[in-house]
């Protein structure tokens, strides 16, 4: 079997990304032949572990119908695209296509094995972390043609189940669902600075996620201005790459107006050391992402014994038990999460049980088990 693995770009280090490595590494394992497309890549930016695996990655030229007389000749190139594409997967068995970024370009695969790993449907279809998005009068169109594209896919896959249910809404096809899998961070954390900081009224906070509207910022940076208000001397770091310029400078806004720019730091996307000394010095792990599909940071932070303060809406609850290894809120009532945070601060026996039931964790879902061995076994079963 040869597989040809599809992703929209590798210019970030984000969950898709990481879903994508694991499984290109288990390929190298058990010795599946493979090539990796791409139409944006930047080994600086991405995981180094792609570097190491150039020689299987290609970065597509396909032309693009963004503005000027281009866009005249639309119809005429997306045709030539679907040639180009299917001249570049001809010499494969499976199509495996990574989120979002080929969904109007399927036909092109006509006789193919192909396994779309749907981590969030695309935006036209308004729902999950799209659901707030205006629609416009072009969508009824676009919609209608997303789903005919759909009928070239063999089988869907996907992380969670509401993501099943979402699919299924769309595409009439019962998607597969396939639990990502945990890679524990090889840092050492212990609680003891954490109980020194939380008697004299200390707390770092810690969040991570690429900026985007969908990640609810807001209610993080509300949260720390309201433990500040009861004394509590409050930290947050956030963690991400600042995707949408738009909404990073609304929260740079939100942090000056609330005068918290001493205490509220946006990292941006940082390097592999950094990553871990962030984590390594915070106390709470928050993620009250509105509709997120997974959360990989989650159990990432958990990996460490630091405990998540997660929301009710993020595909992680999914496996995750509340108030055993992880807390669930509303991601939106900041009032009940800060007192949660100052409720952890006062019982630190309660903090050491969270902490303990996250470290341990990670144990039961290996990304080879979980995913990888997974997927190759649709992509066999179909393409037999």
């Amino acid at each position: 079997m040869k597989v040809v693995f599809l992703i929209s770009s590798l210019t970030v280090c984000g969950g898709t990304h990481k879903q994508l490595l694991k499984l290109v590494e288990y390929c190298d394992k058990i010795g599946v032949e493979y090539k990796i497309l791409t139409k944006d890549l930047d080994y600086n930016k991405t995981y180094s572990e792609f570097e190491e695996r150039k020689n299987n990655i290609v970065v597509l030229n396909l032309p693009q119908a963004t503005n000027g007389w281009k866009l005249l000749f639309r119809p005429f190139l997306y045709f030539y695209k679907l040639i180009l594409l299917r001249k570049y997967v001809s010499a494969f068995d499976v199509v495996n296509i990574h989120d979002c970024g080929f969904e109007a370009l399927t036909p092109a695969f006509y006789g193919k094995t192909v396994v779309w790993q749907v981590n969030d449907l695309p935006y036209i279809f308004n729902l999950g972390v799209f659901s707030k998005r205006k629609t416009k009068l072009s969508d009824s169109f676009m919609r209608s043609f997303l789903k005919f594209a759909g009928k070239f896919v063999t089988v869907f896959t996907v992380n969670v189940s509401k993501n099943a249910e979402r699919v299924y809404k769309v595409y009439k096809k019962k998607a597969r669902v396939l639990y990502c899998g945990i890679e524990p961070l090889t840092i050492s954390r212990t609680n003891d600075k954490t109980y020194e900081r939380f008697k004299k009224g200390e707390i770092n906070l810690l969040s991570t996620g690429v900026f985007l509207p969908y990640r609810n910022y807001e209610s993080l940076i509300e949260v720390v201005s309201i433990l500040r208000s009861k004394g509590i001397n409050a930290h947050l770091n956030i963690i991400g790459k600042k995707q949408d310029e738009e909404y990073v400078a609304k929260i740079e806004e939100m942090i000056l107006q609330k005068g918290l720019d001493q205490a509220v730091r946006i990292c941006g996307q940082v390097s592999k050391d950094d990553f871990e000394k962030l984590h390594a010095d915070s106390d709470l792990f928050l993620f009250v992402n509105i509709e997120q599909s997974w959360g990989l940071a989650i159990f990432e932070a958990m990996s460490i014994g630091l405990p998540v303060i997660v929301s009710n809406s993020v595909g992680a609850t999914e496996i995750l038990s509340d108030k055993n290894n992880a807390i669930f809120v509303d991601p939106t009532d900041t009032y009940t999460i800060s007192s949660v945070i100052i409720d952890i601060m006062n019982k630190t026996d309660y903090y050491s049980y969270i902490s303990s039931n996250a470290r341990n964790f990670h144990e039961k879902y290996s990304w080879d088990d979980s995913y990888c061995s997974k997927m190759i076994s649709i992509m066999e079963e179909y393409s037999s």
